[in-house]
């Protein structure tokens, strides 16, 4: 419905764009100002003061007030305006004029020193000031012969102060350069825009779409505030609810990384342990076959010894009975 409304508001804001004074005027004089104006920005507001000759001051509210006071006046009271703005807009335009005439003095590389004796006299190396002083003197006739005596780059130079097109032959150039000192700047047309019937009767179907619309969301909004605020405490319980859940979820995440740590470093210790185990039965296995070994030799020398036994006697005995022979 919101949205429905806004939409409603951008129409009704394009349509009042293109109203005129007396349909500006009915509409206000039929609604009021705050509904017909409310909707408008400052900057609109202020272009319809200004159009209107009403000083803009204030707030949007105080130049809501000035502009229906104005409006709600009958159509003959509020004609007289009309001259004074077109008053206004003259002024603002002759003194744009002068400002800019003063600029173009004061600019140096425009600005000549007018000769003493022969003020009032043009030549070809006269500056465009001297041609706007002085060229309307001379009038249509005159002026194209002191144009005629300028260069190409001459002519070009005063289109371009003066802001007129700079392009063509030199004949053109004099020629709107003429036309511009003698008749002066255009004026410049302000584009109306046509409003017609049906588009005033769309707008005002859908001012009282949008007045319907308000008086019947007077008490739906103050549900919607109410159901608002519901809904703000609900989704504050819901962020508390779901910051808990987090700080939870933490610190189970961290007690499981503690107990895999714990894990861990237990199947490190069986890990050691295995392995010492390891380490004892490959002791035991050697110390097994080193008492093997020593069997082992102890079992051959044994034979060994056996083998040389008997020859070990007979050396006995011939040495015995060696000795014996001595002795005898």
């Amino acid at each position: 419905q919101r949205l429905a409304q806004k939409v409603q508001v951008k129409c009704l804001v394009e349509v009042m764009a293109l109203c005129s004074q007396e349909e500006l005027a009915g509409l206000v004089q039929a609604i009021g100002p705050q509904q017909a104006l409310g909707n408008l920005k400052v900057s609109e507001l202020k272009d319809y003061c200004k159009t209107f000759g009403l000083k803009p001051d204030g707030n949007k509210v105080a130049i809501i007030k000035t502009l229906g006071k104005f409006l709600a006046k009958p159509a003959d009271a509020s004609e007289p305006a009309k001259p004074k703005a077109k008053a206004a807009a003259s002024k603002k335009s002759e003194a744009a004029k002068k400002e800019k005439e003063v600029v173009a003095v004061a600019s140096p590389a425009r600005t000549k020193r007018p000769r003493k004796g022969g003020a009032e006299k043009l030549s070809s190396s006269s500056s465009t000031d001297e041609l706007l002083a002085l060229g309307p003197r001379l009038g249509a006739e005159g002026l194209p012969e002191i144009l005629g005596g300028m260069s190409l780059a001459q002519l070009k130079d005063h289109c371009k102060t003066l802001e007129v097109k700079s392009s063509g032959t030199k004949a053109q150039l004099a020629d709107r350069l003429k036309d511009r000192i003698i008749n002066g700047p255009p004026e410049k047309k302000e584009e109306t825009a046509e409003v017609s019937e049906k588009d005033v009767e769309e707008y005002l179907a859908a001012v009282a779409v949008v007045l319907k619309n308000e008086e019947e969301g007077g008490l739906a909004d103050e549900e919607a505030k109410e159901e608002e605020a519901e809904a703000s405490e609900a989704i504050k319980k819901v962020n508390a609810m779901e910051e808990t859940a987090k700080a939870l979820e933490e610190k189970n995440i961290e007690e499981a990384a503690q107990a895999e740590a714990a894990e861990g470093k237990v199947e490190e210790a069986a890990a050691m342990e295995e392995s010492e185990e390891a380490a004892e039965a490959v002791e035991e296995k050697q110390v097994e076959e080193a008492h093997a070994m020593e069997e082992t030799v102890a079992v051959t020398l044994a034979m060994e010894a056996e083998k040389e036994a008997p020859a070990v006697e007979d050396e006995a005995v011939e040495a015995s009975e060696a000795v014996e022979e001595e002795k005898a």
